[in-house]
């Protein structure tokens, strides 16, 4: 991940809000969601599954969070 400019995305992760508060609030694993169909995912998977020490941190930045869903 970084900045800079992007003439396009090199992948797309698409969920409805249902489906990120569950996982935000750790009712939903990301891998359940996806095989569930819940978590669509569109683009460069490659780059994804390079990131996923990174995304797999993000239920627990989520949780530090204040938020009323």
């Amino acid at each position: 991940m970084g900045m800079g400019d992007l003439d396009a995305p090199d992948a797309t992760i698409t969920q409805s809000y249902d489906t990120a508060v569950a996982l935000a609030k750790r009712e939903l694993s990301p891998v359940t969601g996806f095989m569930m169909g819940k978590i669509k995912v569109d683009g460069n998977m490659g780059l994804l599954m390079g990131l996923a020490g990174a995304l797999g941190k993000l239920a627990d930045a989520m949780a530090e969070l204040d938020v009323q869903y």
